[in-house]
């Protein structure tokens, strides 16, 4: 199994906000191949309470580029054919539609997770990290957050959950 895992932070959660973060991860089965990670600058002051959320500030975007040109060609050239996985999936589809200028199927490990572990509810990210015993630094980075979502996917693996793709 191939893939990509993605995790964007935002400068809220509505569409009309614009993304501060992105990580993605390209993965083989259990090993990570690479890596791409970087704050973007949104052209807006960031909310307080995402500062709070996500540990960025208005500060720490300036000198990164905004969410175009060539930062958009580099995250299509990183995905390129590879599927896409996050927790929480709509979320993440909703920004990277602006990406690929059209809907982007990204594969959901939320809902398989709260489903093949028969949860009774739906488990934020962080719950499902502490579950299973994950290693969690900063919730709320789109790094950590997008190296949870791997290895979420990996426990879903190993149990023979089978992918609806």
């Amino acid at each position: 199994m191939t893939g990509v895992c993605i995790d964007i932070e935002t400068t809220g959660f509505s569409k009309n906000d614009s993304i501060i973060s992105i990580s993605l991860i390209k993965f083989t089965g259990p090993r990570v191949d690479d890596i791409f990670s970087t704050l973007i600058n949104p052209g807006r002051s960031i909310p307080e309470f995402i500062t709070e959320i996500t540990g960025i500030n208005n500060s720490m975007v300036l000198g990164f580029p905004g969410f175009n040109g060539k930062l958009v060609d580099d995250i299509k050239r990183f995905v390129r054919y590879h599927k896409m996985y996050a927790y929480n999936a709509p979320f993440e589809a909703r920004f990277m539609k602006n990406v690929f200028l059209r809907d982007v199927e990204v594969l959901d490990v939320m809902n398989p997770i709260r489903t093949h572990f028969k949860f009774n509810k739906s488990l934020k990210l962080i719950e499902a990290a502490k579950h299973f015993k994950l290693e969690t630094r900063e919730v709320h980075t789109s790094l950590n957050d997008a190296l949870i979502c791997f290895n979420l996917i990996n426990i879903l693996n190993r149990t023979g959950y089978v992918w609806e793709i």
